[in-house]
C-alpha cells in the first residue's frame, strides 16, 4: 500500500466504561456561521463533496478540545449531541450540515478551501459495501512522511493532538 502505513493488530480499548452510566445531551449553537476554519472544513466538506450526511463523533478529552469543537465545528451543524459517561463529556456527535455552511464550503471548493480537504475527499463515486466488513488497523510511520508545515497544518495538528490523539494516540478511519 504505502511505505508509511503499517497494518497492526486491533488496539486495546478499556471496555470497563461500558458498565458506566450513559446519557446524551443535545447541544445548540446560537451562532450562524459566515466562514469556516480549516478544522471545520475538514469535517464539513464530506457532506458537500460526497453528497451524503454522516454522523461524526469527535472525542473531548480536555477543555481545549471542547473549546475548538464548540467554536469551529458545532456552529455548522443542526444535530449536535454530547455523549456523557458517568456525567463526564466523552465525545460530541455532529450531523446535519447547515445550509449556510454547505454554501460556504461550496464557495471555498471553487477557490480557497484548505488543500488537504480535497485530497481527503477526492471522489464522489461512493460504492458503499452492502455486507459486513472487517476492520483493519494501521499505524503511521511518522519518520517516513515529509511534513507539510503551514499555518493551517499547525492548527489541524493542534486539534488532533487535543482530540483524537489525546487519549489513545490514534484515530480510527473507515475505508470502503
Amino acid at each position: 500500500m504505502f511505505d508509511w502505513l503499517v497494518e497492526i493488530e486491533k488496539p486495546y480499548s478499556n471496555e470497563s466504561s461500558y458498565q458506566s452510566s450513559f446519557k446524551m445531551k443535545k447541544f445548540e449553537s446560537p451562532f450562524e456561521p459566515t466562514d469556516i476554519s480549516e478544522v471545520g472544513q475538514l469535517f464539513a466538506a464530506y457532506s458537500v463533496i460526497i453528497g451524503s450526511d454522516a454522523m461524526t463523533q469527535i472525542p473531548t478529552p480536555n477543555e481545549t478540545s471542547i473549546n475548538i469543537i464548540s467554536t469551529e465545528i458545532i456552529p455548522h451543524y443542526t444535530d449536535v449531541k454530547g455523549v456523557y459517561i458517568d456525567d463526564v463529556l466523552q465525545s460530541i456527535n455532529v450531523k446535519g450540515l447547515k445550509l449556510t455552511s454547505k454554501i460556504i464550503i461550496g464557495n471555498k471548493l471553487r477557490g480557497g478551501i484548505y488543500p488537504v480537504v480535497t485530497d481527503l475527499y477526492r471522489n464522489d463515486d461512493l460504492n458503499l459495501p452492502t455486507g459486513r466488513r472487517s476492520l483493519k488497523y494501521f499505524s503511521i510511520r511518522k519518520k517516513d512522511i515529509i511534513p507539510l508545515i503551514t499555518r493551517e497544518t499547525e492548527k489541524l495538528e493542534h486539534f488532533f493532538n487535543n482530540t483524537f490523539f489525546a487519549d489513545t494516540g490514534s484515530v480510527f478511519l473507515w475505508f470502503s
